[in-house]
């Protein structure tokens, strides 16, 4: 799956290869507006809410191509599986209600 992610990633592949490895969902926490000093002048604080908006935006673009991602490469692995593999998934109590979820579809399998 490592190289299926780059090919068949939107953006930030690197995000499912970490969420490969780790078999964690990855956290993208918000930014937030640097201490400045009270000093600071009108321009500075300007500048750095500017640099804040980017910020913000980036994560939210980020937090959506994980999303779409997690998609992709959750379809690749049901992609692969043979009638015997889906009987066994689908077997699963939490298969109805968990189907979308890449790690429970990963970790299912493997099981």
């Amino acid at each position: 799956l490592h190289f299926a992610a780059p090919q068949f990633c939107s953006k930030y592949a690197e995000d499912i290869t970490a969420l490969l490895d780790q078999r964690t969902e990855q956290v993208f926490n918000d930014p937030s507006l640097p201490a400045l000093p009270s000093t600071a002048t009108e321009m500075k604080v300007f500048a750095a809410k500017e640099a804040l908006k980017a910020d913000c935006a980036q994560v939210t673009a980020r937090r959506a191509a994980y999303m779409t991602n997690k998609s992709a490469i959750r379809d690749v692995v049901l992609g692969q599986c043979n009638e015997g593999m889906m009987s066994k998934l689908e077997e699963d109590s939490d298969w109805a209600s968990r189907k979308m979820e890449l790690l429970y579809v990963l970790n299912t399998a493997q099981a």
